[in-house]
């Protein structure tokens, strides 16, 4: 017989006028076959090229695993499903083992958490690169390590939407805080599926923890003038400028506490709130009341005249921890008599009287940083009545209420109604009023309710 090695299975004669046959290693386990005849060779070539072609040795079935296949099918009849077994198989590889990787619940948080803290954005005023999320949500991903802790031995193959269900049943959470926490774990499960580390989301199937929502709450003039008095009596006013922020610019609280001195603009009349500054991490600029800016620069001269020294542009307007300043706060709206402190009340007020005065919805979006009209709409509208106008712009009493309809007349056109008692007010006039105008013409005592001269520091 002639020999013909590169031909597969491989045939070498032997000395005794035999034949090997050898599969090399092409296939495994490799295998050889001493043959008598040349017929038993030629068969034993064509057995094996069958076999190599349906998959190979290595799928050859043994009776164990010919018993165990049979199960399988067995299992799949049971469960009334018609799927072949190559098919069942393929679905258990794609969950059991996915592309990224069969990570554990833990090493999936500490994926997230660190794709977060590295992501970045551009400026496209400026060019300048930086971070795409804020320190204040960067450390509202504790709820995830948490998470995180409690299945840190557990396979993301095997982590099923029942051990989810139980795990946020057992948090000892309010509705409002058991709502939040849900989103943050469907958020942290979608980035595995992004990232073909889960086939499937294992809260798809749960549903969010139902919020009953509450009207928004605002507080009344009078609780805000003790609010004022309290914060400027209280630990020397390092209080005062944040209230005053909050109530008559609606910047949020954990924006205020990365503001400088530097930041404000045209002479106190507006804040620049830099991208790293603001949650929304774009730039915007927040317009403020004559109201605000006359109590500012009264607050900036009674610390100059206490300290011998200016307020520098680098210097943070809250110059304190977190902590410290929910303290004081705390302490300043108790002595203000206000026992329980509505979410978000500040912002809330500001954006309710905002609206009322300019009734522009565009503007008040800007002013908030708000995307969308929608959370404006829910929770912004018919808050306020107009007493609260002439308060967040001047002062309260009648002589300021009539000086002000004097110089909206002034930026008004003439009115087509001789001696109009009450002159039609566009509302562009309004606006501009409140936030534009010139008010140094009035008299000082008259700029606000608020009167620091009569309330000095400690």
């Amino acid at each position: 017989m002639e020999v013909s090695p590169m031909k597969w299975p491989y045939v070498y004669p032997r000395e005794d006028g035999r034949w090997d046959v050898d599969t090399g290693t092409k296939i495994t386990p490799r295998r050889r076959k001493i043959c008598e005849s040349q017929d038993e060779v030629d068969a034993v070539r064509a057995d094996w090229q069958a076999e190599f072609k349906r998959g190979g040795s290595h799928h050859t079935l043994s009776a164990d695993e010919r018993h165990d296949a049979l199960q399988a099918r067995s299992l799949l009849d049971k469960a009334n499903v018609h799927d072949s077994l190559s098919t069942a198989v393929q679905y258990y590889l794609k969950h059991r083992y996915p592309n990224g990787g069969d990570l554990t619940v833990k090493q999936l948080v500490e994926h997230f958490i660190a794709a977060k803290r590295a992501a970045t954005r551009t400026i496209a005023a400026t060019g300048e690169v930086v971070p795409r999320y804020s320190s204040h949500y960067l450390i509202s991903l504790h709820k995830l390590t948490q998470l995180g802790d409690r299945f840190a031995d557990v396979r993301l193959s095997n982590f099923t939407s029942r051990q989810m269900e139980k795990y946020l049943t057992e948090l000892k959470l309010g509705d409002v805080s058991r709502y939040h926490y849900f989103q943050y774990f469907r958020m942290l499960f979608n980035y595995g599926v992004k990232h073909e580390y889960l086939e499937r989301n294992p809260l798809s199937k749960l549903q969010p923890p139902a919020l009953e929502r509450t009207d928004p709450h605002v507080l009344t003039i009078d609780q805000v003038d003790c609010l004022l008095d309290a914060t400027w009596r209280d630990h020397d006013g390092v209080t005062f400028v944040y209230t005053v922020l909050g109530f008559f610019g609606g910047i949020r609280p954990h924006e205020l506490t990365k503001l400088t001195w530097g930041d404000f603009r045209d002479h106190g009349r507006a804040i620049r709130l830099r991208a790293s500054t603001s949650k929304t991490r774009d730039v915007r600029v927040v317009r403020l009341p004559i109201n605000a800016a006359t109590m500012i620069a009264d607050y900036q001269s009674a610390y100059s005249k206490r300290t011998g020294k200016r307020l520098g542009d680098d210097e943070l307007i809250v110059p304190m921890t977190h902590n410290l300043l929910r303290k004081r706060f705390r302490q300043a709206f108790k002595l203000a008599g206000i026992n329980v402190w509505p979410h978000d009340v500040a912002r809330h007020t500001f954006a309710s009287f905002y609206l009322k005065a300019t009734k522009s919805m565009p503007r008040l979006m800007e002013q908030l940083g708000h995307s969308t009209p929608r959370t404006s709409l829910r929770h912004y509208v018919n808050l306020t009545d107009d007493s609260w106008i002439e308060y967040f712009s001047l002062g309260h009493n009648a002589q300021v209420a009539e000086q002000m309809k004097h110089y909206v007349q002034l930026l008004t056109d003439p009115d087509p109604i001789p001696n109009n008692p009450n002159p039609p007010i566009r509302e562009a006039d309004v606006e501009k009023l409140f936030f534009s105008y010139d008010y140094s013409v009035l008299p000082e005592d008259q700029s606000r309710r608020f009167n620091p001269e009569r309330d000095t520091l400690r």
